[in-house]
């Protein structure tokens, strides 16, 4: 699949290669990405300047977290999305077992991981996203899509 991919040596900006298409965990459905907007973390990935939670990015990384697309496939243990559901996703997923994610808070949690930023999003043709981060969006909303 072809991705703008963040490679730490190459300075300022995304390289747009072939890239393997993600791995398909029983809990996450893999999304063929429609649209992607971009926010200042992106844009702090693409300088170099994006320092996060747990330090600089590692050498090889997809961005993109505010994505919407269809589901193609589905891991063995995914319920609540299905194959060809049009979804966007919430790009945090929290551990699961700390005190803000037994109460809902993902985003408050110390071990989240981050669509985008701690692993692969949707800058690319695919994406393979935790399902219980993902939320249907109705087909009549439309993607705007930029053109240059």
């Amino acid at each position: 699949m072809l991705a703008a991919v963040r490679r730490a040596a190459a300075g300022k900006g995304f390289v747009i290669e072939e890239y393997p298409s993600p791995e398909l965990r029983d809990t996450a459905a893999l999304v063929r990405i429609e649209s992607a907007g971009l926010c200042g973390t992106d844009l702090q990935i693409w300088n170099g300047t994006y320092i996060g939670r747990t330090g600089p990015i590692g050498p090889s990384l997809i961005a993109g977290h505010e994505v919407v697309g269809r589901v193609v496939a589905v891991g063995a243990r995914v319920s609540g999305v299905e194959i060809g559901d049009r979804v966007t996703t919430n790009a945090i997923e929290g551990c699961g077992k700390c005190y803000a994610c037994m109460r809902g808070l993902d985003h408050q949690c110390h071990d989240w991981r981050h669509l985008g930023v701690t692993t692969n999003g949707g800058f690319a043709e695919y994406c393979a996203a935790p399902a219980r981060t993902l939320f249907r969006v109705p087909d009549q909303l439309e993607s705007r899509h930029c053109q240059g």
